[in-house]
């Protein structure tokens, strides 16, 4: 401890210490720590923060990532839904057109029958009527009997030729029918194909 006098009586005592510096370098370092506390605490905060906000992003995005996928599986099953729908109402049509086809088939078939039918029996009697000429040509002393025979086996085979003329209509609407009940049959087993591919494309997204 060292004392100096100065003028006027008055003595200033100065303190020396052997570790001032250090001392005074301690001072400053205290003050450092003092002053990065708060700072490291700021960064902390803001690493927590961050880490928060992640945490809160990443489930919104995969909720959001499960609504998108939830949403097209609801839209592809609503359009397998109405796929279904139009097959089935298409399926109705065909079926019913089929059904109709069938009953027309029938009934040409039923008409063919009959009109063979009549068609052998005409036949029968004009081979009789030809026969019945055949003899007037062979006895021609008697005229008078068989005067009408030629005019009604003209008819008759005018009447034959009209039947076989409506005999080959009919044949020919017989085939259109068959031709018409294959094609509806083809309908029938693409319906059922596309049905059957929709049911396994719906099973498939349930």
């Amino acid at each position: 401890m060292n004392e100096r006098s100065f003028g006027g009586g008055t003595r200033v005592r100065r303190t020396s210490f052997a570790g001032g510096r250090s001392s005074k370098t301690t001072g400053i370092g205290s003050r450092r720590r003092v002053a990065m506390q708060p700072l490291k605490r700021k960064s902390l905060t803001s690493i927590l923060q961050q880490q928060q906000q992640q945490q809160k992003i990443q489930p919104k995005q995969t909720w959001s990532k499960q609504l998108g996928v939830i949403t097209e599986i609801a839209e592809e099953e609503s359009s397998l839904r109405s796929l279904v729908e139009s097959l089935k109402v298409e399926f109705e049509n065909v079926k019913k057109e089929h059904s109709e086809l069938k009953e027309k088939e029938e009934e040409t078939e039923s008409i063919a029958r009959n009109l063979h039918v009549k068609r052998r029996k005409s036949k029968s009697e004009l081979e009789a009527y030809l026969a019945e000429e055949a003899k007037i040509r062979v006895y021609p002393r008697k005229p008078r009997v068989h005067k009408k025979k030629p005019k009604q086996m003209k008819n008759k085979a005018m009447e034959l030729k009209k039947e076989a003329e409506a005999t080959k209509n009919c044949a020919q609407r017989i085939r259109e029918a068959a031709e018409v009940k294959v094609a509806g049959t083809r309908a029938l087993d693409q319906i059922k194909l596309l049905s059957e591919r929709g049911s396994a494309a719906r099973a498939s997204t349930s």
